[in-house]
């Protein structure tokens, strides 16, 4: 049986009251286009004589807080196991609530080209935190929920050449911000990324075929926001890194997964499709391993074990 923690708004945001508001890690601010920003470094236990560790930024959604993500995945306690280390950006505020999101270029936070660079500012705080701290250039990668899986898949696209594989929980890779604005898509990338996709059949804000969600319209009173669809994800990574096509690869009550196959230079884009959960952080997925185009699915582990799983065999040669 799959587990789900579920979003406790009825919106894409998630409250920021339900969680500790401050990490055991100490925050670290930049100055990015003129304003203080910050982000959090968790690192797992390491001895001088040790090798550089795998980085994967944490992007949460609208209207949580980087501790709150942190709590909710459970990122740190896997990443100490992994010895990997976790980089959680804070995103900006956009409303009278104080939430925080994204730019991802058509959601939350302004649309691409204008307002904040939040694909900037990620990428300075990954080169900040790659001065402080020994991190492997090669093995960083990218996940997210919701607004911060749409900035995910934009740094990816945009970044191609530096980041190794993304994890993706209930994103998309374009759409507009209401009626009359002008659709954005990510780019392609440079090069190819490794995808790793999770998302609900149910979903009621980030709607699975795409298209309007009407509890945004009815609760949000967001007009027409439309979003593109986890097959436009699909299709858009399978071009991108140049894979012959994808097919089911598991089947059972809770969860569907496909693999694509024949993807050039060792870059995988595996889909957990859940069948019941509505717009969540996953909390228990079969855990999949890729070898030579093949799929094999074990045990259900944390979303945040899985992910990592994934992402640990890739990396990005320079």
């Amino acid at each position: 049986m799959i587990r789900f923690f579920v979003a406790i708004l009825a919106t894409v945001c998630w409250t920021t009251s339900a969680y500790a508001e401050t990490f055991a890690d100490p925050s670290t601010t930049l100055i990015w286009q003129g304003v203080e920003r910050r982000y959090f470094l968790h690192l797992p236990p390491q001895t001088p004589g040790d090798a550089p560790v795998p980085v994967i930024i944490a992007l949460h959604g609208v209207g949580q807080t980087p501790a709150e993500f942190a709590d909710f995945t459970k990122f740190d306690e896997v990443a100490d196991r992994a010895k990997v280390a976790v980089i959680y950006p804070e995103g900006r505020s956009y409303s009278k609530e104080g939430w925080l999101g994204w730019n991802s270029g058509f959601c939350c936070v302004g649309k691409a080209g204008k307002a904040t660079d939040d694909v900037g500012f990620v990428m300075a705080v990954l080169d900040d935190a790659l001065a402080k701290a020994k991190l492997d250039r090669a093995r960083v990668f990218v996940t997210g929920f919701s607004n911060g899986a749409m900035l995910a898949y934009r740094i990816a696209a945009e970044h191609a050449d530096r980041i190794a594989a993304i994890g993706i929980s209930s994103g998309a890779i374009g759409g507009d911000s209401g009626i009359g604005t002008p659709y954005y898509q990510i780019p392609k990338p440079s090069r190819p990324v490794s995808v790793a996709i999770v998302h609900s059949l149910t979903d009621p804000f980030m709607i699975y075929h795409g298209g309007s969600s009407k509890t945004l319209e009815d609760e949000m009173h967001l007009r027409r926001r439309i979003t593109s669809s986890v097959a436009d994800a699909m299709k858009f990574w399978w071009e991108a890194n140049d894979c012959d096509a994808s097919d089911p690869a598991y089947d059972d009550k809770d969860v569907a997964i496909d693999l694509s196959y024949g993807c050039k230079a060792h870059a995988d884009v595996v889909l957990w499709t859940i069948k019941s959960s509505g717009h969540v952080w996953p909390g228990d997925l079969p855990m999949v391993v890729v070898e030579k185009g093949q799929l094999t699915v074990t045990k259900p582990v944390s979303a945040a074990e899985a992910f990592t799983a994934f992402f640990l065999r890739y990396e990005r040669a320079h």
